[in-house]
């Protein structure tokens, strides 16, 4: 029974890992026609409304306690509105594989955070992996020389996982409260609410259909496929399948976008990923 639970989560880790993956590419593809606040606020009106629909039908999802709103707004700001609209400007100069590459530096700048905020140990194994990744950061822009603008936009790229970060200090102490799918829902609503005011609809079918993939799987789906996954999954087996969303994300790039794999980012790309493996053993020793 353990094993076949052990084969559900893989499975279902599979899917939200493919989906996440994806996702970078097709922001890169939409923001070369979409100003990013119109493409975010109408990808995640689309998400919940999907999530919306999955509460209704499921009857999973119970309301929040009212005095939770605040702090459970600012999580929705933070994991949504400023985390993807930092992301999509970023990658309206940077490649899809380069931008998850970055991106994947979240695990370390939470360690950082939890240690500092939290009070939490974190032995020298994974301030090692920190600087480790920090490194392989500092490689990605001054791979491209003095181009400024790459420079700035990987720096956007940097700031939304530092807000990704922040949301998962904040979301923590939530889980005692609320199930992953009933926070996955309110960060989704919530953090859509400042900024549906944005949304425009696409003026191509094509950026449309896109949009509405990213929304709905990336969106809404892969939401929803994270939570099974911790259900049958231990938190330490499921984020390690988060390691295969840059190799995904770059694969796609090159195939779909014509991306080109720099000797660079790979290295750099390497050294991020082995920075944020050290960190997450170090945690779970201490754990």
């Amino acid at each position: 029974m353990r094993t076949q639970s052990r084969w559900v989560g893989w499975c279902w880790a599979s899917i939200c890992i493919l989906l996440w993956g994806s996702a970078f590419p097709g922001v890169r593809y939409v923001v070369q026609t979409i100003h990013p606040l119109n493409f975010v606020a109408f990808r995640f009106l689309i998400a919940s409304l999907g999530l919306a629909v999955f509460a209704m039908v499921s009857g999973k999802i119970r309301r929040p306690h009212s005095s939770d709103l605040p702090r459970l707004l600012l999580q929705g700001c933070l994991g949504v509105s400023f985390y993807h609209l930092l992301l999509s400007w970023g990658q309206t100069v940077v490649p899809a594989g380069t931008a998850s590459i970055l991106n994947a530096s979240s695990p370390c700048i939470a360690a950082i955070l939890a240690a500092t905020i939290l009070k939490e140990s974190l032995p020298l194994q994974g301030w090692l992996g920190m600087a480790l990744g920090l490194g392989g950061m500092v490689l990605i822009v001054l791979g491209k020389g003095q181009d400024l603008t790459f420079a700035l936009s990987s720096g956007l790229i940097l700031m939304a996982a530092f807000s990704q970060s922040f949301y998962f200090i904040l979301q923590r102490p939530f889980f005692e409260r609320y199930s992953p799918l009933e926070l996955a829902s309110y960060t989704v609503w919530l953090g859509t609410l400042p900024i549906l005011f944005f949304v425009r609809f696409p003026d191509t079918l094509n950026v449309g259909l896109v949009v509405g993939y990213l929304g709905i799987f990336p969106g809404a789906i892969a939401y929803i496929a994270w939570t099974y996954t911790l259900a049958h999954l231990s938190t330490a087996q499921a984020s390690s399948f988060l390691y295969l969303v840059p190799i995904i994300a770059t694969a796609i790039g090159w195939l779909v976008l014509g991306e080109p794999l720099t000797l660079t980012v790979a290295i750099a790309g390497a050294m991020i990923l082995m920075g944020v493996f050290w960190v997450n053993q170090s945690q779970n020793k201490v754990n």
